[in-house]
């Protein structure tokens, strides 16, 4: 029995491999000497990021097809304990698709930055250079996933490589300044998405003491060289008793505001703390007056700055779906592009309040031409074809109904919306009606993902 392999017996080159920096330095990607029996061979060219759940999203600068060489600059996503290095990874396929992934790794060093205002110039002057290049779908593909990538970089200094996982069982710091991940496979109690606070496995949480928020100790004795078993506790060395660790707030506040705790059932404010392991109370930041974020880290001003320039982003990716999509005399989407588009997509609206309502309805519509053409390019009966944008796609969603939510908590008034006589609502605010469309969409991707015969 004769079985296809993927191609062999190539190289992938980067050029340089130091002192680039980010959105400045171009750098050579080349794919050199593969062969295959089933030809053509194409080259897919990428790097990985991390999304606001502490997965990984493929970024796409050169998309499938037979070119060999491409000019990319690339984003300063790596740390200090890796050389501020990232990897660039080449996909080489055959006609069938039987494919290789050869990686290079790469150092971006970060770009000085001015201020937002700046930095939305620069990527602004890039995209519309890239969108003015004749008919190079990769030259605006490249800037969105290296501009996006940028926008969504934060300061993990505070960490080593493995520190997150030995101190919280969490992942490494990624989308929150200086804040550990989601809780690791098999350590799945805890405090859900970025935090540094403990995450533990069924095991670990049915032999611990749960805290309430009144309470700060349990008289256990501990010492240096009896230590507390429970992972939300830490020895107090004055008192040598065991003490709950108390929650803290992301990025304490970024300086810029006052960590509080409420009630999770009522959201009343709570006059304690919030300790680990109590599931009923959760920490939040109240930011000072010209401040916003979950972590109050951004400014009114660079927040305005931030929703203008991924809305930038946002019209370049439209160019690229609306032209492969609405084109009848074009090919259709494969299952490569399709992914590439919905995993830029998730990258530019990875950060909720960073998006406009123009930004919000803009990444509906993107989405909602992502999933017809999954409908197209798999028949509506490809799994594969749902599979390999789903990722990119469920992100995008949950961050649009984060960013609902949030629009709806930030508006005491609700800007348009008219009753009939009876209460009815006939036209809801911005907020609402974005939250309607996302599980709308939601609703026509899983349908449409259904192969013959199933249900949802």
């Amino acid at each position: 029995v004769v079985t296809n392999g993927p191609p062999e017996s190539g190289i992938f080159a980067v050029n340089p491999l130091f002192g680039g920096v980010e959105m400045q330095t171009y750098y050579e990607l080349s794919s050199i000497g593969w062969t295959d029996d089933d030809l053509p061979i194409q080259y897919q060219y990428s790097f990985d990021s991390t999304s606001t759940s502490g997965g990984t999203l493929q970024n796409v600068v050169k998309s499938k097809s037979e070119v060999t060489d491409r000019s990319s600059t690339l984003p300063a996503i790596g740390n200090d304990y890796n050389n501020n290095t990232i990897s660039i990874a080449s996909t080489v396929y055959d006609v069938y698709d039987s494919s290789v992934v050869v990686t290079q790794v790469v150092q971006v060093l970060a770009m000085l930055v001015i201020d937002t205002a700046a930095t939305q110039t620069l990527i602004s002057d890039q995209l519309e250079s890239s969108m003015s290049a004749s008919g190079d779908q990769d030259a605006i593909q490249q800037v969105l996933a290296t501009a996006s990538s940028v926008l969504n970089k934060v300061d993990c200094s505070a960490f080593g490589e493995d520190d997150c996982a030995a101190l919280y069982n969490r992942e490494n710091c990624g989308a929150v300044s200086n804040t550990c991940g989601g809780c690791l496979s098999g350590y799945d109690i805890g405090e859900y998405g970025p935090h540094n606070s403990a995450c533990m496995s069924v095991a670990m949480a049915v032999a611990v003491i749960v805290p309430s928020t009144s309470q700060g100790s349990d008289e256990i004795s501990c010492s240096v060289s009896s230590p507390c078993a429970n992972p939300f506790q830490f020895c107090n060395s004055t008192s040598a008793f065991c003490e709950f660790k108390v929650v803290g707030c992301l990025n304490d506040c970024s300086g810029h505001g006052e960590c509080q705790y409420k009630n999770k059932n009522t959201d009343l404010s709570l006059s304690g703390y919030c300790y680990e392991g109590d599931v009923s109370c959760k920490s939040t930041c109240q930011c000072e007056v010209g401040y916003n974020k979950k972590d109050c880290s951004v400014s009114d001003a660079d927040l305005e700055n931030l929703k203008q320039t991924r809305e930038l982003l946002l019209n370049g990716l439209n160019s690229l779906t609306v032209v492969n999509t609405s084109d009848t005399s074009a090919p259709v989407a494969d299952s490569a592009e399709l992914s590439s588009w919905s995993n830029n997509l998730a990258s530019i609206t990875q950060n909720p309040s960073e998006l406009s309502d123009t930004a919000v309805q803009q990444a509906l519509s993107i989405t909602q031409m992502i999933v017809d053409g999954a409908t197209s390019a798999g028949n509506g009966s490809d799994a594969a074809v749902f599979a390999a944008c789903e990722d990119g796609v469920m992100s995008t969603l949950n961050s649009l109904i984060s960013s609902a939510g949030e629009m709806a908590n930030t508006r005491r008034v609700r800007e348009r919306r008219l009753r009939t006589s009876d209460g009815r609502v006939l036209i809801q605010d911005a907020s609402y009606v974005a939250f309607s469309d996302s599980l709308n969409v939601i609703n026509s991707f899983v349908a449409a993902s259904l192969v013959a015969g199933a249900s949802a």
